[in-house]
């Protein structure tokens, strides 16, 4: 007999922002639980039904490894996913010498931590729980664009309504549409060089009647657009208007087989898409930075 609850994710960090992040791959199918810090996780693994922890493992007060360990005391069959900022063999050796089932270094893509979890839950076979199923859909999205930010919260927000695919380069969408027919293209071309930005030609030469969103500048973007595209080539400017943005996306996407039409993003799924994008690209500089940092004091 399937399980009949929602597993229940604790990701206990004291970045505020990341656990914006967390929110978009846990929301719609877990029971997302928040912890800021050590001894708060440890309060709610005693008083509360948690199925996985993600943790981090550099936090004021107590450390992720010392919570990691007191956590297994209180609840051995936890499944515990380390994340950290720090990408060394040594401390997710340790983690997983702990018992951690797996490990996550920050940025992680929403879709993959989700991924991940959901494997490690099926993995566990707990009876009582309800393991999370990927969603059966028709219409079918490509997003292009080098922000992983964007491309992450893009498509953790679709995926319910939607299958996602996603390309970093123009060269690489331009290959997939040789295998591929999406519904719509979405193009992210903020801050793109003019190479990349003329590479946009050859991705409408690819898709040329399908429905294409261009995110960037319409001064540099709409003299690109070929005439034969039509209105269906739309320009979404600077900065984005996420909420403009999905309803663009639920107008121009078909009816799915039943011939329902996409539901836009709520007020509040849009604002969190928002912050969740400009957390991510803060948390993307940052360790960029911080292992810039680390490598080079290494090789001094």
């Amino acid at each position: 007999m399937p399980g009949t609850r929602r597993p229940v994710v604790l990701t206990v960090d004291d970045n505020r922002g990341l656990h914006e992040v967390y929110t978009l791959a846990f929301e719609r199918d877990y029971e997302h639980v928040r912890a800021y810090g050590g001894e708060e996780a440890l309060e709610i693994v005693r008083g509360k039904t948690i199925d996985v922890m993600v943790l981090d493992l550099r936090m004021p007060g107590l450390h992720g490894m010392e919570v990691l360990e007191q956590a297994f005391r209180l609840k051995r069959s936890l499944i515990v996913v380390v994340s950290s900022v720090i990408d060394t063999s040594q401390s997710a050796l340790r983690a997983i010498r702990l018992g951690a089932a797996d490990y996550f270094v920050k940025p992680t893509e929403p879709e993959v931590m989700e991924l991940v979890v959901r494997q490690l839950l099926a993995a566990h076979g707990d009876p009582a729980v309800a393991i999370p199923q990927p969603t059966l859909v028709a219409r079918r999205v490509l997003v292009v664009g080098s922000d992983p930010g964007l491309r992450a919260a893009l498509a953790v927000a679709l995926q319910p309504r939607c299958r996602v695919d996603v390309a970093a380069r123009i060269s690489k969408a331009v290959e997939m549409l040789g295998t591929m027919t999406p519904d719509l293209v979405i193009v992210d071309l903020r801050s793109a060089s003019l190479e990349r930005v003329l590479g946009l030609q050859s991705l409408q030469t690819m898709f040329p009647e399908g429905p294409m969103i261009v995110i960037g500048s319409a001064d540099r973007i709409g003299p690109l657009l070929q005439p034969a595209a039509g209105p269906s080539a739309l320009v979404i400017p600077e900065p984005v208007d996420f909420a403009r943005l999905f309803r663009e996306i639920a107008t121009l996407l078909p009816p799915d087989p039943e011939s329902a039409l996409m539901k836009p993003l709520s007020a509040a799924s849009s604002q969190a898409v928002e912050r969740a994008v400009a957390r991510y690209d803060l948390l993307v500089s940052f360790s960029r930075i911080f292992r810039a940092s680390f490598l080079g004091s290494f090789w001094k």
